[in-house]
């Protein structure tokens, strides 16, 4: 097939839904076909567009619409987790020694080699695993900015010794390329974990990279949201263990209240102040009600003398829920419910399920 010039190459991006503006084509180094430099940098094949159509259409439409669906996990880990009922001293917490203990399995297994904790932001899971590394004084290489199948390929073989720690990385889990390099590198048939990039790229040699490695290390991976029907990552799943971090109302206070005992910049009673009136200017349907939430609230307390009326502004409440959670015990509540314009019938008792009241 004969070198597509700049023109076929931007035709070839519309076929299959992605702008050209998206790439950088001013970092093109010309040393190496254009479409060889596309799959290194990008994970986009130009070989097969009728193949790859629909699945970069997807990933563009994501993009588009990724605050949109940001706010839809969120709605729904909120779901999961409320309870509308007082909060009780009694709450027993332990998910975060259950996430410990695989933590240090992982490091210390010759068998599984790698780790998922899947939550929404601010429950404490960039905090809890590092924490922990550093009490197991593992020796850790840290990625949390964006990443492409080349640079993911390069940053493990330069850390193929060991583990890895991966916070919310942007593009890591939407590339199939990404997704079965991780593959490779958590589990194979033989005693081996053998990692391939098949390319004639100059910049292997440049980087002095091989076409090829053993990787004996192993993988911490935090997400906020993962596809389970895309069976590349149901597959990455099956390759160690999974820890979902879905807290309730209740114990989130129960936590806070752990929290509030670490030393800050603001004094302790005034973090008992602080959190106290979180407590009382919140309810199961305060969907921001985490532990980020509770610092930022701190510094509000630290530097404003309004801080009260701060806090507030920062404690979103869902209106759907709020409205389940306050007609709790009203008979034919999901006609008024209706008639608000919050959904169908159905929805309402699938939010009442959920509040599990």
């Amino acid at each position: 097939m004969a070198e597509l010039n700049m023109t076929n190459v931007v035709s070839r991006l519309k076929e299959i839904g992605i702008e050209s503006d998206l790439i950088d084509f001013e970092s093109y180094p010309g040393d190496i076909p254009l479409k060889e430099w596309l799959l290194n940098e990008y994970g986009i094949s130009l070989t097969n567009v009728r193949e790859q159509a629909d699945y970069w259409k997807a990933q563009q439409e994501k993009q588009n619409k990724e605050e949109k669906e940001k706010n839809k996990e969120e709605e729904r880990k909120l779901l999961e987790s409320i309870k509308a009922e007082k909060f009780r001293e009694t709450v027993n917490i332990n998910a975060f020694q259950i996430w410990q203990s695989y933590i240090k399995t992982v490091n210390l297994s010759d068998e599984i080699h790698f780790l998922i904790g899947l939550g929404e932001g601010g429950l404490g899971k960039s905090f809890s695993t590092v924490s922990c590394l550093k009490q197991l004084d593992v020796d850790y290489a840290y990625l949390n900015s964006k990443t492409t199948p080349l640079a993911l390929y390069e940053f493990l073989y330069k850390n193929k010794d060991k583990l890895i720690l991966f916070d919310d990385v942007i593009g890591l889990l939407d590339s199939e390329i990404s997704v079965s390099i991780l593959l490779s590198a958590l589990w194979s048939a033989t005693s081996q974990r053998i990692i391939q990039y098949n390319t004639t790229a100059k910049v292997f040699e440049e980087k002095g990279l091989p076409a090829a490695f053993e990787f004996t290390g192993k993988i911490i991976l935090l997400t906020n949201h993962m596809n389970f029907k895309n069976k590349f990552l149901r597959a990455l799943q099956d390759r160690g263990y999974f820890f979902e971090f879905n807290f309730s109302y209740d114990e989130k206070i129960a936590i806070m209240r752990e929290i509030i005992q670490v030393d800050h910049k603001l004094e302790s009673i005034k973090r008992e102040e602080v959190l106290e009136f979180m407590i009382s200017n919140s309810c199961p349907a305060t969907k921001n009600f985490s532990f980020r939430t509770l610092l930022k609230a701190f510094n509000l307390r630290l530097y404003n003398e309004n801080w009260q009326e701060l806090v507030k502004s920062i404690l979103v409440e869902d209106e759907r829920i709020l409205f389940v959670w306050k007609s709790m015990g009203i008979k034919g509540a999901w006609k008024a419910f209706m008639e608000e314009g919050y959904g169908s019938r159905a929805t309402y008792f699938n939010i009442k399920k959920s509040l599990k009241v």
